[in-house]
């Protein structure tokens, strides 16, 4: 076993070795003269759940924290025992340190002047924060204005444990960005510190596009600040004479944390509005329509076009995603997962697929389609139930991943309204069922749901014994333009919803006992199998003995559809012995479990026992070996 400080030395070489790597490749590309390659300083290290990543990242950071890092991980709890784990190794370095989350005595301090964060050397934040916080108090060492420009005195390391979300993406349709128009068109955003007052001086519309601002980046739709009495100059035009007169504008807070992160969207937004005002100014006296599109924006900390600091993105399943992304490099992986020593597939065969949502038109008062959506949900989620106390029953504590949410709407077909919207909780539903029967979650099973934050970065499954999966993920497709858009993907390989499930997949496994190298049992849907092949693929896991307990899976991968079918009959129907023969009691046996629509006959059967004796099963009816039979035909 690796001990703790020569894991660390290990990552301190693999990181020099791959920039070495990365900038040799540039240099060959032709890359001397041009910029800086951001892949020689963005590096995604998949070491597997239960390599001990986390503890080798606190080594890191206990070691180097004079040079400045972010640590950014997913939940609160994580982010304390990492705090905890740095302080035991160096206690003295604990007033250097800056835990910026909700529950942290450093939070309500920090969000009123952010700049206090440029004081600390080790910044620890959560995923959601990285994405809020301007670079310009979360990178930099010392104050500096601008949002979106860092100085030189800047951190030298960005550490992102477990799947970061990369991006935040900001829209501005065409009411708002004629809106912003007024003040951006006259106001360099990045320049003026008073650039948020100009807007509270404004018409309503604008405040509001500066307040729709700061809630895509704060989840807030106000910036805090006080209304005060300010002179405005008007003119009697019937007397021709200035008025003099005041009004109460607001005055914002312009070093909150709110204000910054709404000062760091109207930089990114500031070239795009200020072309558009151009475009409109500029439009002839003759009227004609001008198309101004919306603009759509992707903040992403790690993309900022900095030599300087060095991003380390510890995500266990992060090559897939960003093996097709550009500007990362994927390091050499000294600790991949080992499924295959630990882990073995199970096919439920007899689980029923769902839709997620459904609709329909119905007469008014007419509940039927109602009634039967409400049955079938239920008989769903009845059945996963039933999964996972048959888990229980055979003394085995189980992590059952479902859904969020599963839903049934029902449209008036008149008036187009809708009369019933049904959006129930899988994961409340099947507890409250489990709970009826005496079962508690926690003590006797898991449960979560996909994306939910629990299916990565968590030890809180680690003593499950088995998984159980039964839907696949799906991700909306305007979800994934965004994330090739804003990781710049080739347009001939994007980022699939397969990369994102068998990535999800892959680690939501890994939050039971196999990360402690101990035996696991996935069970899964058929729907399932085609990411069990993937998984499969990725692990180079090159297994070809049908009588593993994948054979199923295999067979579906290898045989024809029809052969297939015929083989998850034999399978259902008990025929396969000691994982090598097929055997049937006589003819009728083999009629009644591999049905034909013709009578009787065994020539009907040849090219499927051909097909079965060629991936190396043998096959008797009553007690003749038929296997010999069959070879000779192929």
């Amino acid at each position: 076993m690796v001990k703790k400080m020569e894991k660390l030395e290990q990552l301190e070489k693999l990181i020099e070795e791959t920039t070495k790597e990365a900038l040799v490749k540039w240099i060959k590309s032709g890359g001397v003269g041009k910029k800086y390659p951001p892949e020689a300083r963005r590096f995604c290290i998949p070491w597997a759940a239960g390599s001990g990543k986390t503890s080798t990242i606190i080594q890191f950071i206990a070691k180097n924290w004079e040079e400045g890092i972010i640590y950014s991980t997913w939940t609160i709890e994580e982010l304390e025992r990492v705090y905890q784990g740095i302080l035991k190794i160096n206690p003295d370095i604990d007033k250097y340190i800056c835990r910026y989350h909700s529950k942290s005595d450093q939070w309500e301090s920090t969000n009123k002047d952010p700049n206090l964060l440029t004081k600390y050397r080790i910044v620890l934040v959560t995923d959601v924060s990285l994405l809020t916080i301007p670079p310009s108090v979360l990178l930099n060492k010392s104050n500096f204005f601008s949002e979106t420009r860092p100085t030189e005195n800047i951190r030298a390391w960005i550490i992102l444990d477990e799947k970061p979300t990369l991006q935040r993406k900001i829209t501005v349709n065409e009411e708002s960005i004629k809106a912003h128009s007024v003040v951006l068109s006259e106001i360099d955003p990045i320049t003026n510190d008073k650039v948020l007052d100009y807007y509270y001086h404004q018409s309503k519309t604008v405040v509001n596009a500066l307040e729709d601002m700061t809630k895509q980046f704060t989840n807030s739709s106000h910036i805090d600040g006080d209304f005060k009495e300010v002179p405005v100059l008007g003119y009697d035009l019937k007397n021709k004479v200035p008025i003099e007169s005041v009004k109460k504008v607001k005055v914002v807070d312009k070093n909150s944390m709110k204000a910054r992160a709404t000062k760091l969207g109207l930089e990114m937004i500031y070239e795009d509005v200020k072309a558009t005002s151009n475009l409109l100014s500029n439009k002839p006296s003759l009227e004609y329509a001008v198309e101004i599109p919306e603009i759509s924006k992707f903040y992403d900390i790690t993309a900022l076009d900095n030599p300087l600091t060095t991003v380390l993105n510890f995500d266990g399943t992060g090559d897939i995603i960003l093996s097709k992304a550009s500007g990362w490099t994927i390091a050499k992986n000294d600790y991949p997962y080992n499924f295959k020593d630990y882990g073995s597939i199970e096919i439920l065969l007899d689980y029923k697929p769902i839709q997620r949502k459904k609709s329909t038109l119905c007469k008014s008062g007419d509940m039927f389609e109602v009634d039967l959506r409400n049955a079938e949900v239920q008989e769903n989620l009845d059945k996963i139930a039933q999964y996972i106390v048959k888990s229980i029953n055979e003394g085995q504590k189980p992590l059952a991943v479902t859904w969020k949410d599963i839903s049934s709407f029902v449209v008036h077909n008149a008036e187009d309204q809708i009369v019933y919207n049904a959006k129930l909780s899988m994961n409340d539903q099947i507890e409250e069922k489990l709970k009826e029967l005496g079962y508690v979650k926690g003590e006797d099973y898991y449960l979560t749901y996909w994306m939910s934050g629990k299916t990565r970065g968590t030890n809180e499954f680690m003593d499950a014994t088995e998984f159980l999966a039964f839907e696949p993920l799906f991700v909306t497709t305007n979800a994934l333009n965004d994330l090739n858009v804003s990781l710049k993907t080739d347009p001939n390989n994007p980022i699939t919803n397969q990369d994102l499930f068998l990535a999800e997949f892959i680690q939501a496994i890994y939050r039971t006992q196999i990360r402690l190298n101990k035996p696991i049992k996935v069970k899964v849907t058929e729907q399932l199998l085609d990411t069990i092949f993937d998984m499969y693929d990725y692990l180079k896991i090159e297994e070809k003995n049908v009588g593993d307990t994948v054979s199923l899976a295999l067979m579906k991968k290898i045989l024809r559809k029809n052969h297939y079918e015929d083989f998850v009959a034999i399978y259902n129907a008990n025929k396969i012995i000691n994982n090598e023969y097929i055997i049937f009691s006589d003819n009728k046996d083999l009629e009644n479990t591999v049905k034909r629509a013709k009578s009787f006959k065994t020539v009907n059967y040849e090219k499927l026992f051909i097909a079965l004796v060629d991936i190396g099963f043998k096959i008797k009816v009553g007690d003749k070996d038929i296997t010999d039979k069959y070879k000779s035909k192929q």
